[in-house]
């Protein structure tokens, strides 16, 4: 596991797989243990996928072939959305960005 270290602060990354108990054992330069290190547990909560809602305008709309139709998409996720993108298909036609 890489750590970076100065001299009052240690930090590092930990990829957490499952629930568990981690602890940080520490030897200072003159080869002193933390002896009783402490113990903390890590719950792994599993990423759902997204929410999608479009409250506008809604299933079924209708607009002239030359107009834009004004859409509201609200999107979550329980870890954040870090990318989004439309991909609209009207009737059998191909699907578009």
């Amino acid at each position: 596991m890489n750590l970076d270290l100065d001299k009052t602060h240690i930090t590092t990354k930990l990829s957490v797989q499952q629930n568990g108990t981690y602890f940080i054992q520490v030897v200072d330069s003159k080869g002193y243990v933390n002896s009783n290190p402490i113990k903390n547990t890590i719950e792994a909560i599993p990423d759902n996928p997204p929410v999608i809602e479009i409250p506008a305008p809604g299933r079924e709309s209708t607009c002239a072939p030359a107009d834009a139709l004004d859409m509201v998409i609200k999107v979550s996720d329980d870890y954040g959305i870090a990318q989004a993108s439309l991909l609209a298909q009207i009737n059998e036609g191909r699907p578009r960005r």
